[in-house]
């Protein structure tokens, strides 16, 4: 095995281990940190006039705030969850149209919102989380 195949390893190994041992407060920061992180990748490449890059970083930000989405629970969220949906949208539109008028700056208010969502996330004491199942 050369180092670089183990590193791999190890990093694969690492990251199942940090999923399987996260609390649910932990896993939906870390796709909040996911998305975000795309977003800089994203605005980045665009900046540099690398809009391929751009692209695949978007689309990856996309498909987290998809799978976002999906994780909502819209019967006991109520309004809040229904809220979120929404921003969850508008976030991917906002992400879309960046990558068509090549315009970074969608990109940041995008990435704006999204950071003010995982603030209020990990303002949640972990014991609230647990008890909403």
């Amino acid at each position: 095995m050369n180092a670089k195949s183990a590193i791999q390893t190890y990093a694969k190994t690492k990251t199942e281990s940090t999923i399987a041992d996260a609390s649910p407060t932990q896993l939906i920061t870390s796709l909040l940190d996911g998305a975000l992180e795309c977003m800089t990748t994203a605005k980045g490449a665009m900046n540099r006039g690398d809009f391929a890059g751009a692209g695949e970083s978007i689309s990856k930000a996309m498909k987290i705030i998809d799978g976002l989405d999906v994780l909502l629970d819209h019967e006991a969220g109520g309004d809040i969850a229904s809220n979120l949906s929404r921003l969850y949208e508008y976030m991917t539109t906002l992400l879309l149209q960046a990558n068509i008028r090549r315009d970074s700056q969608l990109i940041s208010e995008a990435s704006a919102l999204l950071g003010e969502i995982r603030e209020g996330w990990v303002a949640i004491p972990e014991d609230a989380v647990s008890e909403l199942g």
